[in-house]
């Protein structure tokens, strides 16, 4: 593994709870350009104000000139929020293409919530591969892949090699489910990119169960998140992709800055 395949989520510049908000004067790419990262992990929040051929062509020259790559591009709101209505952008997946094609980036972020979706998630698929392209879905609470081995059994029916995963191990802890070498090596063949943000559980009080209450910490700091593990079990299985930065706008220039440096010298 090196250091050279780091990601900035542009999520690090919006607000944490609408996600539809960006803040002011700080801009994601130039944040990302300014501490060395190599990529940016594009939102919808991001893309907003940008619609159109027009739009996406001068973001694409932008980051062009910035020597940014585009990691990954989620389009759809009700993905980044993991709504009832996530699954739906499995169904007009046409233009979500047509702006990652225009972005220069083969992999588009898809969301479930029932496993009733499956044969969405196929045709979508299938849609993606005449063009080239993939399809991931996040380890996620409340989602078809909330654990290690549901994401795999879930993969297994929808039988597709464009359609994998983005593993993170934040959201596989507060499902309960263990991040270490065993489950790495199970879903290793459907990992296409790796999110990382960090988090200390506090008590859930009268909340629903099935919505943890947190806060985030920095990927250096004691968290509920064992980073260093995790590297050490992504080195084991030999990933060489995408390792993105996937902190709130809570954490930060200073959070991106400190994590840059981290992981850089976690990967060597």
């Amino acid at each position: 593994m090196t250091g050279q395949m780091l990601a900035l989520s542009t999520r690090i510049t919006e607000d944490p709870v609408s996600k539809v908000t960006m803040a002011g004067g700080l801009d994601a790419a130039d944040l990302a350009k300014d501490l060395g990262y190599r990529g940016v992990c594009v939102r919808p929040t991001y893309l907003a104000g940008m619609q159109g051929a027009e739009g996406m062509a001068a973001l694409r020259a932008r980051l062009d000139a910035a020597q940014l790559q585009v990691s990954m591009v989620t389009c759809s709101l009700d993905v980044v929020k993991n709504t009832a209505s996530a699954g739906l952008s499995l169904v007009d997946i046409g233009w979500q293409l047509d702006i990652a094609a225009t972005l220069g980036v083969d992999l588009l972020r898809v969301g479930m919530r029932h496993r009733d979706e499956i044969p969405l998630a196929q045709c979508a698929a299938d849609q993606a591969a005449e063009r080239g392209m993939r399809l991931a879905h996040q380890t996620h609470l409340r989602t078809p892949f909330e654990t290690v081995e549901g994401s795999c059994d879930v993969l297994q029916e929808i039988a597709r090699a464009n359609f994998g995963i983005i593993y993170e191990p934040a959201n596989l802890h507060l499902s309960g489910s263990s991040y270490g070498e065993r489950e790495t090596e199970m879903i290793a063949p459907h990992i296409f990119n790796v999110y990382l943000q960090n988090l200390l559980q506090t008590d859930a009080g009268n909340r629903d169960p099935g919505s943890p209450t947190y806060v985030h910490v920095g990927l250096a700091e004691h968290g509920d998140v064992c980073i260093g593990g995790f590297i050490d079990c992504l080195r084991h299985i030999g990933y060489t992709g995408w390792i993105t930065v996937h902190s709130p706008r809570s954490a930060g220039e200073d959070e991106a800055r400190d994590a840059f440096r981290y992981l850089s010298a976690k990967l060597g």
